[in-house]
């Protein structure tokens, strides 16, 4: 819908304004949510890819200005759109977070020594009700609990993987 837009007018939400921009749209606020969306009124306005319309009479004379043929404010503001946008803002963070991941064939942490010890720890599951190192003798004198353990925080997930 945007694609086929000349301008949008919406409140200050960042999702549809960061919409509009990869769209190179230009933007008409009309409304937005005190504190929370604040600073996203001060960007559009900053950056002269939009309009704080306070009222529907400035809405509407913005309007008229942004759609009268060769606007000069239409043109400004949608170079300035093209300037701000970044359409594949989306396809950089998951980029960024798939270079965390080990390459193929790689041992990843839990198939270290110490990741394989911890991981027998963990699957251990803790005997409710008894305390650590002790149990209740069972039958023919048979210890039936198992030692309460608390689980520590798992310290090596926390050091670097590539070293």
């Amino acid at each position: 819908m945007m694609h086929a837009s000349d301008v949008i007018v919406t409140k200050a939400g960042p999702g549809t304004i960061c919409e509009a921009l990869a769209c190179n749209l230009p933007i008409i606020l009309s409304g937005y949510v005190p504190g929370q969306e604040e600073g996203n009124v001060t960007y559009v306005v900053e950056n002269k890819v939009g309009v704080l319309a306070y009222d529907s009479v400035e809405l509407i004379n913005t309007l008229r200005l942004l759609l009268n043929p060769g606007s000069e404010l239409l043109r400004r503001q949608l170079e300035n759109a093209r300037r701000i946008s970044r359409p594949g803002a989306s396809f950089d963070i998951a980029r960024c977070i798939l270079s965390f991941l080990l390459p193929t064939g790689a041992p990843g942490v839990w198939h270290t020594t110490q990741g394989l010890r911890q991981r027998r720890k963990l699957s251990r599951y803790p005997r409710i009700g008894v305390p650590a190192g002790r149990s209740k003798p069972g039958l023919n004198g048979r210890r039936t609990g198992a030692p309460m353990r608390t689980l520590r925080r798992l310290t090596f997930l926390h050091r670097p993987i590539h070293e």
